[in-house]
């Protein structure tokens, strides 16, 4: 019948053999117990998993991040004028921060409220410290300024945090403000919590500093003893209470070390010889934790005095004492034990070279070693300051830090020119990628704070998500009932393609590693309502020739060229505003556009290809073709344009009842559009979610969002704010 049958044939085989090589790791990974996928995966579960179709959060839960963006050293560096000309801080600023800081610990007001209220008591103009030391402006005006900058650095850090999620692969998160300064993070199927650490909680700030003079080093540790001195200085709890096991475990920090022409580290500890370096001198409190290296510019400290002389570096007058430098501790390596010391080095404190001249960072691996690199391009400006840095210190050591920690101190052998760079010392590719991944999305604009990171369960709770499939079920049957029963042999055929075009769409997904969640299901089941439509289309158009006296073969042949047009209209319109959706959308309305597109582009290949060849394949020898149908459609005399004037009439009424609906009684929004509350409540034992659902309808929030928090003890509920919070609360309580 048609000779490119052999060539369509072999396209669709070869893709039910491929998806069903992408569905395997799917099926495996799911089939696992789920004590053995969440709680204590194997790294071939973890490989698993990562080949695997992802459920959203609303379908199996993940990671709950609470961040709080930290105002306080935002206002710091937005400072211009907060140190003298001998570069000491200015005590008058100094003293305001100070008020500050105690006035925001543990406190829930508004920040600015605070702000205004340390700027009262501490009798601070503001002006010669923000606004270029204009001193026409009031404090009202910068206080105003500082807000929308505040705001506008929030901003910024919630879309720098979305696209670090996007791009490390954690599809349909849901990131959204709370609060003021707070960031809410949940990632869908993430359990690790080290991984998630290593993803949110670093800023990202990469600089290279020029490494102090070795000399200045005994000079700085007499004057810190004496600075400590001074001030009395006593170790605060949780320095004391630090001990080998609160500093052992390996960080997860990403390690940056040799770039562009320069060779690795000129001093290297002695491990051998530790023992000698660590001979307390018992007056003096920062000489007995530490032990200079000569010749490194380095300081040696035992793993466990590291809280102590991280607090004692700490110190305001300590950073007084050191002026323009300061110690930073090098990365922990990933082979460090409890025994290894951390190494501290000098460096200057202001940085020659930050991250924001980076313009791209990318995963490779060393043309040497099967170690995988980033390798960092500059723009121009970045290009032009590396060289004339590189230029001017050759044969001294430039420090790479990242977040506050060194990761590399080589010596410049020659200019580096091209504004390219190396960095190395990844364990692994998925530590390179996470690198990369940070890099490129850039520094956040201030400092975040971890204040809370659990698990949760799944957001539409299991009565929810078993409600779900079951309509699901229901309503494929129905469908596969309805085709067969207008369109007998051939509704079978369709039900047959509809089931290639559902392994294909999971296969896809599966292959992209993308997150199926509930609007990715509805974006399923509008697929399969548009794979069902191009069937009918193309089955009463076959009618319609065989009624005509076509031969079986003509009429199939007319019947889908015809059909053709109409198919492709109504799925290349539906197709672009998926690609509108997902341009623009975030979060679950990415996942219901990707899960739209992939259905559209795999129900027009199956209702023109697949339904084609098994129609042809059926009917190749038969001489009568009984399509079926539906029979209200038989009557060809309907006088559609004589009804016209009143299909007009009735749909400029519904228009209109439609604009004075959303006019006068406006929109429903929901908690994604409006914000809501958010009430968690602590059990003394497990509860189950279907009784608390059932509370909840009692009160007429039963449609309200259930999560587990971190075990079934604890229940979060998140409804729409009532105009009686205290009271709606109290009831919900009682409940």
């Amino acid at each position: 019948m048609n000779q490119q049958n052999p060539a369509k044939l072999i396209v669709v085989l070869l893709a039910l053999v491929a998806s069903v090589y992408f569905l395997i790791p799917t099926y495996n990974y799911y089939s696992l117990p789920q004590e053995e996928r969440e709680l204590n995966p194997t790294q071939e579960t973890k490989e698993l998993q990562k080949k695997a179709l992802n459920l959203g959060l609303d379908l199996q839960g993940g990671m709950h991040v609470s961040l709080e963006v930290n105002l306080l050293e935002l206002m710091k560096t937005t400072a211009n004028n907060s140190t003298l000309s001998s570069g000491l801080p200015s005590p008058e600023f100094q003293k305001f921060t100070s008020v500050l800081e105690e006035k925001s610990k543990g406190s829930d007001a508004e920040f600015f409220t605070l702000f205004g209220e340390a700027v009262s008591e501490t009798g601070i103009q503001l002006a010669t410290y923000y606004g270029d030391g204009d001193r026409g402006i009031s404090n009202d005006e910068i206080i105003a300024k500082l807000k929308e900058e505040a705001t506008s650095a929030i901003d910024q850090a919630l879309a720098i945090l979305r696209n670090r999620v996007d791009e490390f692969g954690v599809s349909e998160p849901i990131i959204q403000k709370q609060g003021d300064r707070r960031i809410v993070i949940e990632l869908a199927g993430v359990k690790d919590k080290k991984a998630a650490l290593s993803l949110i909680g670093s800023s990202a700030l990469l600089e290279f500093k020029l490494v102090g003079d070795d000399a200045k080093i005994p000079d700085f540790l007499s004057k810190i003893d004496v600075k400590l001195a001074q001030n009395d200085f006593k170790f605060s709890a949780k320095a004391t209470e630090s001990d080998t096991a609160s500093t052992s475990s390996n960080e997860t920090s990403q390690g940056l070390t040799d770039f562009g022409k320069t060779q690795t580290d000129s001093a290297k500890t002695d491990s051998t010889k530790k023992d000698n370096l660590f001979e307390p001198e018992k007056n003096n409190l920062f000489s007995s934790l530490v032990a200079h290296n000569p010749g490194s510019s380095e300081i040696i400290v035992p793993n466990k005095d590291y809280a102590k002389v991280m607090e004692i570096l700490s110190q305001s007058y300590v950073k007084e004492g050191l002026i323009r430098y300061e110690f930073l501790p090098y990365k922990r390596e990933a082979t460090a034990t409890n025994d290894t010391p951390w190494r501290f080095i000098l460096v200057n404190k202001t940085a020659e070279l930050t991250g924001k001249y980076i313009t791209d960072a990318a995963v490779s691996m060393n043309a040497s070693t099967p170690i995988p690199v980033v390798s960092l391009e500059m723009d121009g400006e970045g290009s032009h300051i590396w060289a004339r840095v590189t230029g001017n210190n050759i044969n001294k050591r430039i420090a790479i830090a990242l977040d506050g920690k060194i990761h590399s101190a080589p010596v410049v052998r020659s200019k580096i020119t091209g504004g390219r760079s190396v960095i190395e010392g990844m364990g692994s590719i998925d530590e390179a990628k996470a690198l990369a991944i940070v890099i490129k999305a850039g520094a956040l604009p201030a400092p975040v704070d971890i204040i809370g990171l659990t698990t949760v369960g799944a957001s539409l709770g299991k009565d929810t998500i078993e409600k779900g499939k079951m309509a699901s079920y229901i309503g494929a049957i129905l469908v596969v009932i309805a085709m067969i029963a207008a369109y007998r042999v051939m509704g079978v055929l369709a039900c047959v393609s509809l089931g290639f075009t559902m392994l294909t769409i999971f296969a896809l997904l599966s292959a992209f590693h993308a997150t199926l969640t509930l609007p990715g299901i509805a974006g399923l089941a509008l697929t399969i309502g548009m794979a069902v439509d191009a069937n009918v289309l193309i089955y009463e158009r076959i009618r319609e020739e065989i009624d005509l006296g076509k031969t079986v073969h003509s009429a199939i042949q007319i019947g889908f060229e015809k059909s053709k047009s109409a198919i492709y209209d109504s799925n290349i319109t539906t197709f672009l505003s998926g690609i509108i959706l997902y341009t623009f959308g975030t979060g679950p309305v990415r996942g219901f556009a990707l899960t739209l597109m992939v259905g559209i582009i795999t129900s027009v290949f199956a209702a023109l290809v697949v339904t084609r060849l098994l129609i042809e394949f059926v009917y190749k020898k038969k001489d009568t073709l009984n399509v079926g149908g539906v029979t209200f459609l038989n009557n060809k005399n309907i006088n559609f344009l004589g009804y016209g004037k009143y299909g007009f009439i009735f749909s400029l009424v519904i228009t209109f009842i439609g604009i004075g609906a959303v006019l006068f009684g406006g929109l429903n929004y929901g908690i994604e559009f409006k914000g809501g509350t958010v009430i968690e409540y602590n059990f003394d034992k497990d509860v189950n979610i279907e009784d608390v659902r059932a509370s909840l309808k009692k009160v007429n929030y039963g449609n309200a969002e259930i999560q587990t928090f971190g075990d079934l003890k604890n229940i979060v509920i998140k409804i729409d704010t009532p105009e009686k919070l205290e009271e709606t609360t109290q009831l919900l309580k009682n409940t």
